[in-house]
């Protein structure tokens, strides 16, 4: 005669409706607008940083190469371009450095001491009215 294993089979469903809670619907994004422009120092492109917007009211920011010419175009996700609707400040971050990039100017180490992680006090209101920005750090 066969024993049953009713525990066996109770384990089997309990570990299989945890495994498949976690499968399935992505992350919910929030109200996003498309956001690019120009960044400028003493009236010149800035360029060579990443500038990134993080919303005040918390979440994930967005970031944005800027290009040779001072343009910036921002991505929330890898799939999900924009920013998050609201009061986003906006910090500069340094690409990786690799032994070939040259050390920070003088000038440029004043920007990421005003304008860096945890320094920068720029606030930009992101609505959808504007989603061409001229960003003037001087």
């Amino acid at each position: 005669m066969r024993r049953q294993r009713p525990f066996l089979g109770l384990l089997f469903c309990l570990l299989s409706a945890v495994f498949l809670s976690g499968c399935g619907g992505g992350e919910d994004l929030p109200t996003l607008y498309q956001m690019k422009g120009t960044v400028t120092h003493n009236g010149k492109p800035l360029t060579g940083i990443i500038l990134v917007f993080t919303p005040l009211s918390g979440g994930r920011p967005s970031y944005g190469n800027v290009d040779e010419n001072g343009k910036f175009s921002m991505a929330f996700t890898n799939d999900a371009a924009g920013v998050a609707a609201g009061q986003n400040i906006v910090t500069l971050m340094q690409p990786n450095p690799n032994p070939d990039t040259p050390p920070l100017t003088p000038e440029m180490r004043a920007l990421f001491d005003k304008y860096g992680e945890g320094k920068s006090s720029l606030n930009v209101t992101v609505d959808g009215d504007k989603n061409d920005f001229e960003l003037k750090l001087d």
